[in-house]
């Protein structure tokens, strides 16, 4: 009777040998002080649903609204920066209202290093809309569009020019 030795190994019948095309590499002996290793990363950043508001109250307060809860990366700081760009005032005059998950719909959350991209875009879309109705309310008053108006960079708005 043939017995293996301790260094040889039998493969089953059902075994198939690998086709020319699928045969792995041969892995050569590695030199000394040499290392081997695997990294696999997955990073999907992805796209998700946000949700940011804007508000102006009657004293000129602005106020960026959002139940996203910021993890220390910052995005609360970006989105007073977005809207303060917008509306050409200090950033320290935009304050920040952390709503309730009850108020608002869900969203994708702030994972995958996208929180300041999807709720930036979102508060973008709010301070937009709201610069929007603020220049056409002003432009109802002084009886002229809303294109011929700027805003002044401390809360104002003027007509066009310096």
């Amino acid at each position: 009777m043939n017995r293996p030795s301790a260094t040889s190994c039998r493969t089953s019948k059902a075994t198939k040998p690998l086709t020319k095309r699928f045969r792995s590499p041969v892995i050569k002996p590695k030199r000394k002080h040499l290392g081997r290793g695997v990294a696999v990363a997955q990073w999907l950043p992805l796209g998700g649903e946000s949700h940011a508001f804007v508000s102006v109250d009657e004293r000129g307060q602005i106020t960026v609204s959002t139940a996203m809860v910021d993890q220390g990366a910052g995005t609360y700081t970006a989105m007073r920066q977005i809207v303060a760009h917008e509306l050409q005032v200090p950033v320290e005059t935009v304050g920040v209202e952390i709503l309730d998950t009850n108020r608002v719909a869900a969203d994708t959350g702030v994972g995958a290093s996208r929180a300041t991209r999807i709720f930036g875009n979102a508060t973008r879309a709010a301070v937009t809309e709201v610069r929007n109705r603020l220049l056409e309310s002003a432009a109802l008053l002084f009886d002229t569009t809303k294109e011929r108006l700027v805003l002044s960079g401390r809360g104002g708005i003027r007509t066009g020019g310096r």
